[in-house]
């Protein structure tokens, strides 16, 4: 996931910053901490779980 701008393959939830890039958890029905993690090619902010962001920043501290 690159925190920066999220490009394609993202469902339109996503991609308009309510789901999470990461798992898809639609924040509309599910209430989990999120955060800002980049924009979609559209300019949207685009959110991921807490516990997927934190899973994202680690993968990338391994490489």
């Amino acid at each position: 996931m690159n925190l920066n701008d999220i490009g394609g393959g993202l469902t339109p939830a996503q991609a308009d910053g309510l789901a999470c890039v990461a798992c898809g958890a639609d924040y509309l029905h599910i209430h989990v901490p999120h955060v800002p993690v980049g924009r979609s090619v559209t300019g949207s902010q685009v959110f991921a779980c807490v516990g997927c962001a934190l899973d994202a920043r680690d993968e990338r501290g391994k490489r």
